[in-house]
Protein backbone atom coordinates (compact mmCIF):
# COMPACT_ATOMS: atom_id res chain seq x y z
CA UNK A 1 0.00 0.00 0.00
CA UNK A 2 1.11 3.73 -0.90
CA UNK A 3 1.16 5.95 2.11
CA UNK A 4 1.01 10.00 1.63
CA UNK A 5 2.94 11.32 4.63
CA UNK A 6 4.77 14.55 6.01
CA UNK A 7 6.61 15.38 8.78
CA UNK A 8 5.24 18.10 10.78
CA UNK A 9 8.38 19.04 12.67
CA UNK A 10 9.16 19.47 16.09
CA UNK A 11 7.03 21.85 18.60
CA UNK A 12 10.38 23.11 20.26
CA UNK A 13 8.16 22.27 24.01
CA UNK A 14 10.52 22.12 27.42
CA UNK A 15 11.53 18.23 27.77
CA UNK A 16 12.17 15.86 25.13
CA UNK A 17 11.61 16.92 21.67
CA UNK A 18 8.41 16.49 20.44
CA UNK A 19 7.72 15.01 16.80
CA UNK A 20 5.04 15.04 14.60
CA UNK A 21 3.35 13.89 11.47
CA UNK A 22 -0.01 13.11 9.27
CA UNK A 23 -0.42 10.42 6.71
CA UNK A 24 -3.28 7.96 5.20
CA UNK A 25 -3.10 5.34 2.48
CA UNK A 26 -3.10 6.57 -1.00
CA UNK A 27 -5.58 3.97 -2.38
CA UNK A 28 -7.91 4.81 -0.33
CA UNK A 29 -8.94 7.71 -1.74
CA UNK A 30 -11.74 7.45 -4.43
CA UNK A 31 -11.35 9.62 -7.49
CA UNK A 32 -15.38 9.96 -7.61
CA UNK A 33 -15.44 11.50 -4.69
CA UNK A 34 -17.92 12.51 -1.74
CA UNK A 35 -16.06 9.60 0.22
CA UNK A 36 -14.48 9.94 4.03
CA UNK A 37 -10.71 8.80 3.82
CA UNK A 38 -9.25 8.55 7.08
CA UNK A 39 -6.09 10.21 7.83
CA UNK A 40 -3.93 9.46 10.72
CA UNK A 41 -1.80 12.06 13.06
CA UNK A 42 1.00 11.61 15.04
CA UNK A 43 1.99 14.08 17.38
CA UNK A 44 2.67 14.76 21.46
CA UNK A 45 1.34 18.27 21.50
CA UNK A 46 -1.94 20.17 20.36
CA UNK A 47 -2.77 20.54 16.36
CA UNK A 48 -5.06 22.21 14.37
CA UNK A 49 -6.22 22.03 10.74
CA UNK A 50 -6.93 24.04 8.28
CA UNK A 51 -8.52 24.12 4.89
CA UNK A 52 -8.02 27.26 2.29
CA UNK A 53 -11.36 28.85 1.27
CA UNK A 54 -10.80 27.55 -2.16
CA UNK A 55 -10.47 24.00 -1.23
CA UNK A 56 -13.28 21.38 -1.80
CA UNK A 57 -12.36 19.32 1.49
CA UNK A 58 -14.36 18.91 4.59
CA UNK A 59 -12.27 18.09 7.74
CA UNK A 60 -13.34 16.27 11.43
CA UNK A 61 -12.65 17.09 13.50
CA UNK A 62 -10.26 19.68 12.59
CA UNK A 63 -8.22 20.08 16.15
CA UNK A 64 -6.74 17.80 18.63
CA UNK A 65 -4.18 16.87 21.22
CA UNK A 66 -1.60 13.89 20.81
CA UNK A 67 -2.24 10.71 18.54
CA UNK A 68 -5.24 10.74 16.74
CA UNK A 69 -7.51 10.64 13.25
CA UNK A 70 -9.85 12.83 11.11
CA UNK A 71 -12.13 12.22 8.58
CA UNK A 72 -11.79 14.15 4.91
CA UNK A 73 -14.37 14.23 2.80
CA UNK A 74 -12.53 14.21 -0.45
CA UNK A 75 -14.57 16.06 -3.71
CA UNK A 76 -14.59 14.38 -7.64
CA UNK A 77 -11.74 14.72 -9.82
CA UNK A 78 -13.55 16.49 -12.34
CA UNK A 79 -9.52 16.72 -14.13
CA UNK A 80 -7.37 14.74 -16.50
CA UNK A 81 -4.91 14.52 -13.78
CA UNK A 82 -3.87 13.75 -10.68
CA UNK A 83 -5.29 16.36 -8.51
CA UNK A 84 -3.68 17.41 -5.03
CA UNK A 85 -5.68 19.69 -2.37
CA UNK A 86 -3.83 21.54 0.37
CA UNK A 87 -5.07 21.62 3.85
CA UNK A 88 -2.66 23.86 6.80
CA UNK A 89 -1.41 21.98 9.70
CA UNK A 90 -0.37 23.87 13.30
CA UNK A 91 1.30 22.04 16.20
CA UNK A 92 1.35 24.04 19.34
CA UNK A 93 2.23 24.31 22.81
CA UNK A 94 0.60 25.33 25.85
CA UNK A 95 3.63 27.94 25.61
CA UNK A 96 2.87 29.10 22.58
CA UNK A 97 5.23 28.13 20.49
CA UNK A 98 4.23 26.41 17.31
CA UNK A 99 4.99 24.78 14.05
CA UNK A 100 2.96 25.45 10.60
CA UNK A 101 3.01 23.13 7.92
CA UNK A 102 1.65 22.21 4.72
CA UNK A 103 0.04 18.73 3.86
CA UNK A 104 -1.54 17.56 0.56
CA UNK A 105 -4.84 15.44 -0.30
CA UNK A 106 -4.06 13.46 -3.40
CA UNK A 107 -7.06 12.56 -5.57
CA UNK A 108 -6.49 10.27 -8.66
CA UNK A 109 -6.69 10.70 -11.99
CA UNK A 110 -9.78 9.05 -13.12
CA UNK A 111 -9.89 5.94 -14.62
CA UNK A 112 -12.34 1.97 -14.75
CA UNK A 113 -11.49 -1.15 -14.66
CA UNK A 114 -13.15 -3.90 -15.81
CA UNK A 115 -12.03 -7.29 -16.11
CA UNK A 116 -8.21 -6.63 -16.30
CA UNK A 117 -8.35 -3.54 -18.26
CA UNK A 118 -7.74 -0.09 -17.20
CA UNK A 119 -9.89 2.68 -19.48
CA UNK A 120 -9.65 6.46 -19.40
CA UNK A 121 -11.76 8.64 -17.81
CA UNK A 122 -13.19 12.07 -18.81
CA UNK A 123 -15.22 14.26 -16.86
CA UNK A 124 -17.31 16.32 -19.30
CA UNK A 125 -19.63 19.41 -19.46
CA UNK A 126 -22.92 17.44 -18.99
CA UNK A 127 -22.00 16.89 -15.48
CA UNK A 128 -21.69 13.06 -16.20
CA UNK A 129 -18.23 10.90 -15.95
CA UNK A 130 -17.61 9.00 -19.73
CA UNK A 131 -15.58 6.44 -20.68
CA UNK A 132 -12.70 8.13 -23.25
CA UNK A 133 -11.56 4.52 -24.53
CA UNK A 134 -13.94 2.00 -26.41
CA UNK A 135 -14.74 -1.05 -24.06
CA UNK A 136 -12.46 -4.32 -24.94
CA UNK A 137 -13.80 -6.48 -22.48
CA UNK A 138 -15.01 -10.43 -23.04
CA UNK A 139 -17.85 -11.53 -20.37
CA UNK A 140 -17.66 -14.95 -18.99
CA UNK A 141 -19.52 -17.58 -21.45
CA UNK A 142 -18.40 -15.02 -24.52
CA UNK A 143 -15.47 -15.07 -26.85
CA UNK A 144 -14.67 -12.89 -29.76
CA UNK A 145 -15.62 -13.94 -33.05
CA UNK A 146 -15.03 -12.83 -36.60
CA UNK A 147 -18.27 -14.01 -38.13
CA UNK A 148 -21.08 -11.46 -37.81
CA UNK A 149 -23.83 -14.08 -38.39
CA UNK A 150 -22.86 -16.09 -35.40
CA UNK A 151 -20.99 -13.82 -33.23
CA UNK A 152 -22.51 -11.46 -30.59
CA UNK A 153 -18.93 -9.94 -29.84
CA UNK A 154 -17.22 -9.21 -32.68
CA UNK A 155 -13.37 -8.78 -33.54
CA UNK A 156 -13.12 -4.73 -34.58
CA UNK A 157 -11.65 -4.01 -38.14
CA UNK A 158 -9.44 -2.24 -40.19
CA UNK A 159 -9.91 -0.46 -43.63
CA UNK A 160 -6.55 1.02 -44.16
CA UNK A 161 -5.58 1.71 -47.53
CA UNK A 162 -8.82 0.29 -48.86
CA UNK A 163 -8.25 -3.23 -47.66
CA UNK A 164 -10.45 -4.76 -45.34
CA UNK A 165 -8.81 -6.78 -42.51
CA UNK A 166 -9.95 -7.95 -38.73
CA UNK A 167 -7.74 -6.58 -36.13
CA UNK A 168 -6.75 -9.31 -33.42
CA UNK A 169 -3.70 -7.81 -32.01
CA UNK A 170 -4.02 -7.31 -27.96
CA UNK A 171 -2.65 -3.77 -28.41
CA UNK A 172 -4.87 -2.87 -31.36
CA UNK A 173 -8.08 -4.25 -30.00
CA UNK A 174 -7.41 -2.43 -26.28
CA UNK A 175 -7.12 0.61 -28.55
CA UNK A 176 -10.36 0.05 -30.88
CA UNK A 177 -12.37 -2.29 -28.40
CA UNK A 178 -14.67 -4.77 -29.69
CA UNK A 179 -17.97 -4.61 -31.30
CA UNK A 180 -20.73 -5.49 -29.71
CA UNK A 181 -24.38 -6.86 -30.37
CA UNK A 182 -27.26 -5.70 -27.73
CA UNK A 183 -27.83 -9.07 -26.53
CA UNK A 184 -23.72 -8.70 -25.21
CA UNK A 185 -24.21 -4.77 -24.28
CA UNK A 186 -27.64 -5.57 -22.46
CA UNK A 187 -27.28 -8.82 -21.27
CA UNK A 188 -30.01 -9.81 -22.75
CA UNK A 189 -31.53 -10.06 -26.22
CA UNK A 190 -33.88 -7.05 -27.01
CA UNK A 191 -37.79 -7.59 -27.61
CA UNK A 192 -40.65 -5.94 -28.36
CA UNK A 193 -41.71 -6.55 -24.87
CA UNK A 194 -38.61 -5.21 -23.17
CA UNK A 195 -37.08 -2.55 -25.70
CA UNK A 196 -39.48 0.40 -23.63
CA UNK A 197 -37.48 -0.37 -20.60
CA UNK A 198 -33.95 -0.34 -20.84
CA UNK A 199 -33.21 2.87 -20.25
CA UNK A 200 -30.06 3.28 -17.95
CA UNK A 201 -29.60 0.02 -17.98
CA UNK A 202 -26.58 -1.33 -16.52
CA UNK A 203 -25.75 -4.20 -19.01
CA UNK A 204 -22.20 -4.65 -19.57
CA UNK A 205 -21.06 -1.99 -17.61
CA UNK A 206 -19.81 -2.43 -13.90
CA UNK A 207 -21.40 -1.30 -10.84
CA UNK A 208 -22.52 2.05 -10.97
CA UNK A 209 -22.55 2.66 -14.63
CA UNK A 210 -24.65 2.18 -17.36
CA UNK A 211 -24.96 2.02 -21.24
CA UNK A 212 -26.03 5.51 -22.08
CA UNK A 213 -29.39 6.45 -22.44
CA UNK A 214 -31.28 8.99 -25.63
CA UNK A 215 -30.80 11.81 -23.30
CA UNK A 216 -27.12 11.28 -21.79
CA UNK A 217 -26.24 11.03 -25.49
CA UNK A 218 -28.56 14.33 -27.02
CA UNK A 219 -26.71 16.56 -24.13
CA UNK A 220 -23.70 15.19 -25.99
CA UNK A 221 -24.68 15.21 -29.53
CA UNK A 222 -27.57 17.56 -29.46
CA UNK A 223 -29.52 16.16 -32.97
CA UNK A 224 -31.39 13.13 -33.18
CA UNK A 225 -33.39 11.44 -35.69
CA UNK A 226 -37.31 11.34 -34.77
CA UNK A 227 -38.93 9.89 -31.48
CA UNK A 228 -41.08 7.20 -30.72
CA UNK A 229 -43.83 9.11 -31.46
CA UNK A 230 -42.80 10.51 -34.55
CA UNK A 231 -42.23 14.16 -33.64
CA UNK A 232 -39.05 16.09 -34.86
CA UNK A 233 -36.41 16.78 -32.25
CA UNK A 234 -34.77 20.55 -32.36
CA UNK A 235 -31.29 20.35 -32.84
CA UNK A 236 -29.62 21.69 -29.39
CA UNK A 237 -26.67 24.15 -30.37
CA UNK A 238 -25.92 23.90 -26.76
CA UNK A 239 -25.18 20.43 -26.86
CA UNK A 240 -21.46 19.43 -25.54
CA UNK A 241 -20.02 18.58 -29.04
CA UNK A 242 -21.54 21.41 -30.93
CA UNK A 243 -20.04 22.86 -33.09
CA UNK A 244 -21.42 26.43 -33.69
CA UNK A 245 -19.55 27.19 -36.80
CA UNK A 246 -19.99 23.55 -38.75
CA UNK A 247 -23.75 24.01 -37.45
CA UNK A 248 -23.62 20.37 -36.09
CA UNK A 249 -21.92 18.23 -33.46
CA UNK A 250 -18.41 17.03 -34.33
CA UNK A 251 -16.18 14.15 -33.73
CA UNK A 252 -13.49 16.91 -33.93
CA UNK A 253 -14.89 18.99 -30.97
CA UNK A 254 -15.24 15.35 -28.91
CA UNK A 255 -11.80 14.80 -29.15
CA UNK A 256 -10.89 18.75 -28.20
CA UNK A 257 -13.11 17.88 -25.31
CA UNK A 258 -11.39 14.50 -24.43
CA UNK A 259 -14.02 12.11 -25.23
CA UNK A 260 -11.78 10.44 -27.82
CA UNK A 261 -13.64 9.08 -30.32
CA UNK A 262 -12.49 6.04 -32.10
CA UNK A 263 -13.54 5.40 -35.17
CA UNK A 264 -14.02 1.71 -34.91
CA UNK A 265 -16.73 1.17 -37.61
CA UNK A 266 -19.57 -0.94 -37.15
CA UNK A 267 -21.31 -4.02 -38.28
CA UNK A 268 -25.23 -3.74 -39.53
CA UNK A 269 -27.31 -6.12 -40.90
CA UNK A 270 -24.67 -8.73 -39.66
CA UNK A 271 -22.18 -7.32 -42.04
CA UNK A 272 -19.10 -5.53 -41.61
CA UNK A 273 -19.69 -1.74 -42.57
CA UNK A 274 -16.04 -1.62 -44.64
CA UNK A 275 -16.53 2.05 -46.69
CA UNK A 276 -13.49 4.00 -45.42
CA UNK A 277 -13.17 8.30 -44.57
CA UNK A 278 -11.26 9.26 -47.09
CA UNK A 279 -10.19 13.17 -48.69
CA UNK A 280 -13.44 14.09 -50.32
CA UNK A 281 -15.40 13.15 -47.27
CA UNK A 282 -12.52 14.80 -44.08
CA UNK A 283 -10.16 17.20 -44.46
CA UNK A 284 -8.54 16.00 -40.91
CA UNK A 285 -5.65 13.58 -42.05
CA UNK A 286 -6.21 11.53 -38.92
CA UNK A 287 -9.35 10.18 -40.01
CA UNK A 288 -8.82 9.57 -43.38
CA UNK A 289 -8.54 5.34 -44.13
CA UNK A 290 -10.80 5.01 -40.53
CA UNK A 291 -14.18 3.77 -40.92
CA UNK A 292 -16.66 5.70 -41.98
CA UNK A 293 -19.30 4.97 -39.73
CA UNK A 294 -19.22 4.18 -36.19
CA UNK A 295 -22.33 3.69 -34.10
CA UNK A 296 -22.39 4.01 -30.32
CA UNK A 297 -24.01 1.52 -28.29
CA UNK A 298 -27.48 3.30 -26.54
CA UNK A 299 -30.08 1.80 -23.93
CA UNK A 300 -33.20 3.82 -25.11
CA UNK A 301 -35.55 1.17 -27.55
CA UNK A 302 -38.49 2.28 -29.78
CA UNK A 303 -40.21 0.09 -31.76
CA UNK A 304 -40.16 0.33 -35.74
CA UNK A 305 -43.33 0.81 -37.77
CA UNK A 306 -44.48 -2.91 -37.71
CA UNK A 307 -43.59 -3.42 -34.35
CA UNK A 308 -39.71 -4.47 -34.44
CA UNK A 309 -37.61 -3.02 -31.68
CA UNK A 310 -35.01 -1.17 -32.12
CA UNK A 311 -32.46 0.61 -30.74
CA UNK A 312 -31.50 4.68 -31.00
CA UNK A 313 -28.02 4.38 -32.15
CA UNK A 314 -25.64 7.35 -31.91
CA UNK A 315 -23.49 7.45 -34.75
CA UNK A 316 -19.66 8.97 -36.37
CA UNK A 317 -20.40 9.84 -40.25
CA UNK A 318 -18.34 11.65 -42.62
CA UNK A 319 -19.50 13.57 -46.15
CA UNK A 320 -18.17 16.41 -47.90
CA UNK A 321 -21.26 18.53 -45.74
CA UNK A 322 -19.08 16.83 -42.65
CA UNK A 323 -15.77 17.26 -43.24
CA UNK A 324 -14.70 16.88 -39.45
CA UNK A 325 -17.04 14.74 -38.57
CA UNK A 326 -20.98 14.50 -37.73
CA UNK A 327 -21.80 13.11 -34.58
CA UNK A 328 -25.82 12.07 -34.52
CA UNK A 329 -28.60 9.89 -32.95
CA UNK A 330 -29.70 7.32 -35.25
CA UNK A 331 -31.64 4.24 -34.78
CA UNK A 332 -30.86 1.10 -35.71
CA UNK A 333 -32.58 -2.63 -35.52
CA UNK A 334 -31.35 -5.01 -32.67
CA UNK A 335 -30.96 -7.71 -35.04
CA UNK A 336 -27.52 -7.67 -37.14
CA UNK A 337 -26.17 -4.96 -35.35
CA UNK A 338 -22.93 -4.85 -33.28
CA UNK A 339 -21.24 -1.49 -31.91
CA UNK A 340 -18.93 0.31 -30.10
CA UNK A 341 -19.92 0.85 -26.09
CA UNK A 342 -18.82 3.57 -23.96
CA UNK A 343 -20.23 3.41 -20.15
CA UNK A 344 -21.55 6.79 -18.20
CA UNK A 345 -21.49 7.17 -14.57
CA UNK A 346 -24.72 7.25 -12.78
CA UNK A 347 -25.56 10.32 -11.15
Amino acid sequence: MAFASFVLASCNELGPEPYGAVYYNKSDVPWDGQYQVEVYIEANCNWQLTVPDDVDLVIEPLSGVGDGSVAVTVPANTTNEELALPFGIKMYNDDGQYVEFTAQMYIPKPSLTIGELEYGVVYLEDGHFWMSEPLAYIPLGYSASSDPTTGSILYPYSVKGGTFSLIKDVEEIKANGYLYKPEAFLNMYVTAENCLKLEKYQGICPDGWHIPSWSDWYGLMGSSCNLADGSKVVDNNKAIFWNSDLGYASVLKANEKGFNSVLSGSVLGNEYQKDAVNASTSDELDFIGKPATTYFACSTGILSEDGEPQLFMPMATFSDNYLKGRLSIGKANCDGSAVQVRCVKNE
